[in-house]
Parts: C-alpha cells; sequence; structure tokens
C-alpha cells in the first residue's frame, strides 16, 4: 500500500548494487521510486547503473522514472554520465555504502580461516563468470609461490578442485567467512566488485582480471581509477603478471579517506534537506 507507506516515512533511500540495472534485475518502476508519484523524499545513495548505456526498449521508463529522484548520488562516474543523457545534470558520484566505514570496522567480525581452508598460505580466486581462464593464471601463481589456490565459487560448476594442483573448492560461504579469506589471502584474484571493496579495506593485495567485453565492469574500472588502483587491472585477452601483486596502501588510504568524508557529506545534505 504506497499510501500506507507515504504517510509513515518521510524519505526512501534507494541503493546500491546493480539496482538500477534494468536489464538484469527489472523493476525499474520500484527501485526508482514511481510508487511515490513524484513527492518529494526520494533519494539515491550509491545507486549503480552497471550498464555501459540506457538500452533502447528501456530509455522511456529510464527517462520517465529517474523525475521522481529528488536527489541522485550514484556509485559510477559512468552512472552520472547516464543520468545526465537521461535530462539530470544533478547527479554525484559515491562509494560503494562498504567504504563509509573503515577496514578495523570490519576486523571483529573476521577470524583466520585455517578451518575453511587447513592453510594460513593461499592465494584467492573469487569468479562470477563461467570463464576457466582466471582459475588457470591464479593457479600459475600459487604454484611458483608454493602455496594453495581457494577456489570460493557461487555453486557447484566447473573447475573442480582436481582440475589443478593444489586446489581448493568453497561453495557459497558466509559474509564473515567471505572476510576472512580476503583478510588472510596472499592476494585476491578476482573479477567482483565487493572483492575488490574489501580487499582494498582490508589491504590485501590483489589483481583484478576481467572479461573486457561485458558492460558491468564499468563499476569496477571506476572504482580503481577513483583510488589510483589502475595498475592492478588485468583482462582475459591478456596474462596475469608472473609475481604476486603489490598494492601501496599508504597512497591508496588517504584517497579512500577523502572519498569516504565526501560521500558521508553528500549523504548527511541530502537527508538533513528532506527532513
Amino acid at each position: 500500500d504506497s499510501g500506507k507507506l507515504l504517510s509513515n516515512y518521510d524519505m526512501f533511500i534507494v541503493g546500491s548494487d546493480q539496482v538500477w540495472n534494468g536489464p538484469r534485475v527489472g523493476c525499474l518502476d520500484v527501485y526508482m521510486c514511481d510508487f511515490m508519484h513524484q513527492k518529494k523524499g526520494a533519494l539515491s545513495y550509491a545507486a549503480s547503473f552497471a550498464i555501459g548505456a540506457i538500452p533502447e526498449n528501456l530509455r522511456e521508463d529510464y527517462t520517465k522514472y529517474i523525475q521522481n529522484m529528488d536527489t541522485l548520488l550514484v556509485r559510477e562516474e559512468r552512472g552520472v554520465e547516464l543520468c545526465r543523457q537521461l535530462g539530470r545534470d544533478d547527479a554525484k558520484h559515491v562509494v560503494d555504502p562498504t567504504m563509509l566505514l573503515e577496514g578495523k570496522d570490519y576486523e571483529e567480525l573476521i577470524s583466520k580461516p585455517v578451518d575453511l581452508v587447513g592453510t594460513d598460505d593461499f592465494i584467492l580466486v573469487y569468479s562470477l563468470t563461467t570463464s576457466m581462464k582466471i582459475y588457470e593464471e591464479a593457479s600459475k601463481l600459487a604454484e611458483k609461490y608454493n602455496c594453495k589456490m581457494v577456489m570460493l565459487k557461487r555453486g557447484a560448476h566447473p573447475p573442480i578442485a582436481s582440475t589443478f594442483k593444489n586446489a581448493i573448492d568453497l561453495i557459497e560461504v558466509g559474509p564473515a567467512e567471505f572476510l576472512s579469506l580476503i583478510k588472510y589471502a596472499r592476494c585476491v584474484v578476482t573479477g567482483s566488485y565487493h572483492a575488490l571493496m574489501f580487499s582494498i579495506l582490508l589491504h590485501t593485495d590483489f589483481y583484478i582480471y576481467l572479461d573486457d567485453a561485458n558492460a558491468e565492469n564499468s563499476r569496477l574500472i571506476s572504482s580503481l581509477s577513483m583510488f589510483g588502483l589502475e595498475k592492478q587491472l588485468y583482462y582475459e585477452t591478456s596474462s596475469l603478471p608472473k609475481t604476486l601483486p603489490h598494492v601501496d596502501f599508504d597512497a591508496v588510504d588517504p584517497i579512500v579517506k577523502e572519498k569516504r568524508e565526501e560521500s558521508l557529506k553528500l549523504l548527511r545534505e541530502s537527508i538533513v534537506r528532506k527532513l
């Protein structure tokens, strides 16, 4: 009952992960607050399009629904440009909600993952695609440095651990375990947005390894650019380096702090204006 919702709440905040990815997620009318009938108080924080361009068959819907939003705080630089193309030049780029906390804020959730993988010497691979190449490249690193390769997967799909030397399968671990694996890995090899975020927050060296044909990559590329980490990005059209990555977190941390403070300021201002 939208009438009851509108009478009970002063505002609604929409965000973040791919909520405005119409082709994949759908429900644009809900995630762009059409139920408010353009009543003031529809805000976004780090709303993500996760697409490179507005599909022509959805352009009319996007153009209509974005007018419902009173303020636009989006998660990618590309999202700012997409808002502009839809007639809104007031969008601002902010960090992912996970970045509003510091690494130390997550520490109480983390314990050593020895019970999960039987070792504290491993490379973590977390892939969201069906490509085998990310595992093949990470396996070369694990073999060179004589450590395990932990393959964290969302389901029992290929590859299986026996495909590689010294590999371990993990399927669908919980949030605390996910953080622990990232914290204690020698490095993370991933195409996952949030594996990137937590690698930065927990100071774990990483490589981002992407299929460059995937339009959803804009969200990772935007964040790497924001934090000056473009050198950690590789595509499957090439191989990963033959050495473990090294990230200068002393250089990254001040940027993270600055962007966090800017984003919190924009969020607070958006809320205060509506109260």
